[in-house]
C-alpha cells in the first residue's frame, strides 16, 4: 500500500471542483464514459478518499449529508433531555415515551399508567440516530443485525420530542417499523445486507460519504498510486464522477435520487443501490409524487420536483449545485452567493422591485421572497426552504386541496406498468383511501404482469379472484411478495396445505424473514403439526427474541404440551413487548387458571383490564370464571 505522503503532492490536480464551469474537452456530453460505471469496480470508502482530499471532507462533514448518519452517542444528539421536556404521549394508543440516557447510552422508555401507576414498561437500546440535526433526530435500533426505527423523533427547530414521521394518528407501530434498503440507501452511505431477509444488515456505514455522490472510487485509487494524473483544469478524468463536469440530466439525477422523495418503482432487474452517479435516474427508478389541487403544499424532500415547477429551472436549466456547493453546510455559505446567481440573470432587480423599501432593494435578498420556508406536509414541526422559485402570491388560496394522480418526476415516457406500480405503493405506503385504488380501475386492465395483478386483487382482498387467477396460470416461479399473498389468500379462505406451499416458497426466498417464519408455523399449527410449528418458532426467536407473535404463539404450543411455567414465561414476555396483545392475555388467563387457579386468573383479567377498562369480552370472561 502507498504512503499517505506518496499520493499528497497530486491532491491538488484530481480534486473535486464543484462550481467548476464545464469546458473542459471532452467533457459532459459523453457522460457514459465514465469507468467507474462499471459494476466490477469497488467502493472503498471514504478513509481513501481523505487521505488526499482531506481538506474537502473537513468541510462536509459538517454538512447534512456528512451529519446524516450517526452512532447514537451525546455528540451526536440534538436533543434536549429535561425531564419536563423530554416526554411524548401517544393519545391513539396510551402510551408514553421518555428519551434519556444511561450512562454513555441512549434507551427510550415505553410505558403506560393506569391511576397514576406503571401498569408496562419497556426500554429499548438506541443505536444510531438518522438525521442532520438541521431539521430532526430520528432513532434506529439494532436486534440482532435487524434494523428498525423507534417510534420518537426530536424536532430540532421547535426544540420539542414528538412522535415520528409516519407514527401519529394511530399508526404507532411502536419498535417495529422495518428500515429496509429504500430507506437507508438515501440517509446513509451504501450498507452491506444479508439478502435473506429484508431488513438484515451485515455492515452499516456511519454518514454519507464520498463515494455517493462520485461513484466507486477504486480504479481512481488505482490511477493515483500507479502516477496516472489527469490535468483536471483541462481534462476531465473519467476514473471518477466530478458531478460539474456532468451534463445538466446528469447533474439532477444524482440530485434526485434522494432530493426527490416518492414513490421508486424500480426497473426490472435493478435494486436501490444500482445506481451509480454518471447515470440517468431513470435507468434504475421512476420516481412518482402526489399532484394536489393546491402547488403550496410540499414534502419534505422535494427539493428537485419543486424547482422543476420554476420559470427559472425552464428557460435556464438550474441544476442543484449551481447554487449549492455540497462540500460546504449551509450554515456555513453566505446568503450572498445564492442571491449572486439569481443576480446572474436577473440584473435589472431594482427596476423591477420599484414598489419595494429601499432596504429591501439595497440588500438584493432574493431568496428571502422568492424562496420562502414552509412547513412540510409529510414532517411535522419543520421549516424548509420551498425551492419552487415564483413570484408570491398576496392572496389566500381558499380553495378545498383534492388529490389528482400521481406524477413520474423523470421520466415522461413511463408505461402503464410502472404507473401502475406506483398507484400500488402509494396506496400501501403513504394513503389508504379507496380514491388510490379507484385511480387504477382502467389502467390495471391494461397490466398483463400477474404479479401485478395479484397484488391489486390483494390489497382489494379479493382472495378467491386471486385463486383463481393463479390456478388458471399455472405459473409458479414467483417473487417473495406474490408468494405470500398467494399463501395469505389460500390461508383467508381456509385451504391450509395450499397456502404452506406458498408461504413456504416466500420463505424460501428470504429465509431470515421473521414475518414468513411466523407465517409458515402458523399454518402448519391450523394443520395440526405442532412439532413443525413448534420448531419455526423457535428458529423466529433465534433471529429475534423480541418478537411478540412467536413468543405468544410458542408459549400456547407450551401450554398444549402441559409445560405451564414455560408457557407462562413465554405469554408474560410477549405480553411485557406489547400490552394491547390480546390473545397473549387470554392465553395467559389460561395458563394461570390452570396453575394458579380461579383467582389467579381473575387477577389477570383485572390487569388486562386496566389497559382497556371497557373491554366487554374479558368483563364477560371474568363472569365466567366467577361462575
Amino acid at each position: 500500500m502507498t504512503k499517505v505522503s506518496y499520493i499528497l503532492p497530486f491532491a491538488i490536480m484530481a480534486m473535486v471542483t464543484v462550481f467548476y464551469t464545464c469546458t473542459k474537452e471532452n467533457s459532459s456530453p459523453k457522460t457514459r464514459q465514465y469507468l467507474n460505471l462499471d459494476p466490477t469496480v469497488k467502493y472503498v470508502g471514504k478513509q481513501k478518499c481523505i487521505q488526499c482530499h482531506s481538506d474537502v471532507w473537513h468541510t462536509f462533514q459538517h454538512t447534512g449529508m456528512g451529519l446524516s448518519f450517526g452512532e447514537a452517542t451525546k455528540s451526536k444528539s440534538k436533543a434536549n433531555y429535561h425531564h419536563s421536556q423530554n416526554t411524548v404521549y401517544d393519545s391513539s394508543l396510551n402510551l408514553y415515551y421518555q428519551a434519556s440516557w444511561k450512562q454513555d447510552t441512549l434507551v427510550f422508555t415505553e410505558f403506560r399508567l393506569f391511576e397514576g401507576d406503571t401498569i408496562h414498561k419497556r426500554q429499548e437500546q438506541i443505536d444510531y440516530i438518522i438525521g442532520s440535526g438541521q431539521h430532526t433526530n430520528s432513532h434506529l435500533l439494532e436486534v440482532e443485525g435487524f434494523l428498525y426505527q423507534a417510534p420518537i423523533t426530536f424536532y430540532t427547530q421547535k426544540g420539542l420530542w414528538d412522535l415520528a414521521p409516519g407514527f401519529e394518528n394511530g399508526y404507532n407501530t411502536r419498535f417495529s417499523r422495518y428500515i429496509g434498503k429504500e430507506c437507508m440507501t438515501c440517509h446513509n452511505a451504501l450498507p452491506t445486507m444479508d439478502s435473506n431477509a429484508l431488513h438484515l444488515y451485515d455492515k452499516i456505514p456511519l454518514g454519507i460519504d464520498c463515494e455517493r455522490c462520485h461513484g466507486p472510487g477504486q480504479l481512481h485509487v488505482q490511477n493515483m498510486i500507479a502516477e496516472k494524473i489527469i490535468d483536471t483544469s483541462k481534462y476531465v478524468d473519467y476514473s471518477i464522477v466530478n458531478p460539474s463536469d456532468l451534463a445538466m440530466d446528469y447533474q439532477n439525477s444524482l440530485c434526485q435520487r434522494c432530493h426527490l422523495q416518492g414513490v421508486s418503482v424500480l426497473k426490472e432487474g435493478k435494486d436501490f443501490d444500482d445506481f451509480r452517479p454518471g447515470m440517468l435516474l431513470e435507468e434504475i427508478m421512476d420516481v412518482y409524487m402526489p399532484s394536489f389541487s393546491k402547488q403550496n403544499d410540499l414534502i419534505m424532500a422535494s427539493h428537485v420536483e419543486r424547482l422543476k415547477m420554476s420559470k427559472c429551472f425552464k428557460s435556464n436549466q438550474l441544476s442543484c449545485i449551481s447554487c449549492h456547493n455540497p462540500h460546504i453546510s449551509v450554515k456555513d455559505t453566505d446568503e450572498k452567493s445564492y442571491n449572486k446567481t439569481c443576480q446572474s440573470c436577473h440584473s435589472n432587480y431594482s427596476s423591477n422591485h420599484e414598489n419595494l423599501e429601499i432596504s429591501t432593494i439595497q440588500s438584493q435578498d432574493c431568496i428571502s421572497c422568492h424562496m420562502t420556508q414552509s412547513g412540510s406536509i409529510d414532517i411535522p414541526h419543520v421549516a424548509v426552504t420551498d425551492h419552487y422559485i415564483r413570484i408570491p402570491s398576496t392572496q389566500e388560496d381558499k380553495s378545498k386541496k383534492f388529490f389528482q394522480g400521481l406524477v413520474c418526476i423523470n421520466n415522461a415516457s413511463a408505461d402503464n406498468l410502472s404507473k401502475v406500480k406506483a398507484y400500488l405503493a402509494y396506496y400501501q405506503k403513504y394513503d389508504k383511501q379507496s380514491y388510490v385504488l379507484d385511480s387504477l380501475e382502467v389502467l390495471i386492465e391494461s397490466i398483463e404482469d400477474l404479479s401485478v395483478q395479484i397484488e391489486y386483487l390483494f390489497l382489494t382482498k379479493d382472495y378467491e379472484s386471486i385463486v383463481l387467477l393463479h390456478e388458471k396460470s399455472m405459473k409458479e416461479n414467483y417473487n417473495h411478495w406474490t408468494n405470500y399473498r398467494i399463501a395469505e389468500s389460500y390461508f383467508a379462505l381456509g385451504a391450509f396445505n395450499r397456502a404452506l406451499i406458498y408461504f413456504r416458497q416466500a420463505l424460501a426466498l428470504l429465509p431470515k424473514h421473521i414475518d414468513y417464519v411466523n407465517k409458515v408455523a402458523l399454518t402448519y399449527f391450523k394443520l395440526g403439526n405442532n412439532i413443525d410449528a413448534e420448531k419455526n418458532y423457535r428458529y423466529s426467536l433465534s433471529l429475534n427474541s423480541s418478537d411478540v407473535i412467536a413468543n405468544c404463539n410458542l408459549g400456547y404450543i407450551e401450554m398444549m404440551k402441559g409445560n405451564l411455567l414455560a408457557a407462562e414465561t413465554l405469554l408474560q414476555r410477549s405480553i411485557k413487548l406489547d400490552p394491547d396483545y390480546r390473545l397473549a392475555w387470554e392465553n395467559l388467563l389460561q395458563v394461570r387458571y390452570r396453575l394458579y387457579g380461579k383467582y389467579k386468573a381473575l387477577d389477570t383479567a383485572d390487569e388486562f383490564l386496566k389497559h382497556h377498562p371497557d373491554d366487554i369480552k374479558m368483563k364477560k370472561i371474568k363472569q365466567k370464571i366467577n361462575g
